[in-house]
């Protein structure tokens, strides 16, 4: 498959917002798009619905995004970006905190159990990541999680134990997978609420 029918059936955004003005026009159109995917689904998005839910113009949101699945695939990168921003954040420059809530938080984020301001994930988006990711995109991702852990692990001081390479590429394994896998499967409250708890005793 050549690189331009790759592109033209993995839709991508047309530019990622740098000022204060931009980012706030696209997480408005996030925010937009999530409320009507939720109340919805997927079938039901359209520009239009989104440029009247977010008060924007149709052309406003065709300067980012040239189609649904474009607005998708941004979407989705802004949820991991996110994740990666409040890792390091939350954990890695966290050092009024102990070591032991750092490492908590730590497995929260990675799971997606990072509250409510961490963006919305669920099992429909999965299913759908056949038409907006490619191989490398879910390699890139797992190196810039592994690449955050390191960091963060690092940062932490008096840790119950010491972290080598392979610890941290198997605990990104396990949560990153787990959150995904649990997403497909749809876990109760319950469930996630267990796995939590013994995801980081699995970790500490």
């Amino acid at each position: 498959m050549s690189a331009k029918t790759d592109q033209t059936t993995k839709p991508k955004p047309l530019k990622r917002p740098i000022q204060a003005r931009s980012e706030f026009t696209v997480q408005a159109i996030y925010d937009a798009f999530v409320r009507i995917w939720l109340r919805e689904g997927w079938d039901k998005v359209t520009t239009r619905k989104i440029a009247i839910e977010s008060g924007f113009a149709v052309g406003t949101i065709y300067e980012y995004f040239p189609n649904k699945t474009a607005l998708l695939s941004g979407y989705v990168r802004h949820a991991v970006e996110w994740t990666l921003s409040a890792i390091h954040s939350q954990v890695e420059q966290a050092s009024g905190h102990s070591s032991q809530n750092r490492l908590d938080r730590l497995v929260e984020l990675t799971i997606g159990a990072g509250g409510d301001d961490q963006p919305y994930f669920d099992q429909r988006m999965i299913l759908l990541e056949e038409e907006i990711a490619e191989h490398k995109d879910h390699r890139r991702v797992y190196t810039e999680m592994c690449q955050a852990w390191a960091s963060a692990v690092k940062a932490i001081s008096n840790m119950p134990r010491i972290w080598n390479h392979q610890d941290i590429n198997t605990a990104v394994l396990f949560l990153w997978g787990a959150r995904r896998y649990g997403a497909l499967l749809e876990l109760s409250d319950a469930e996630q609420a267990f796995f939590l708890k013994t995801a980081k005793q699995f970790i500490a």
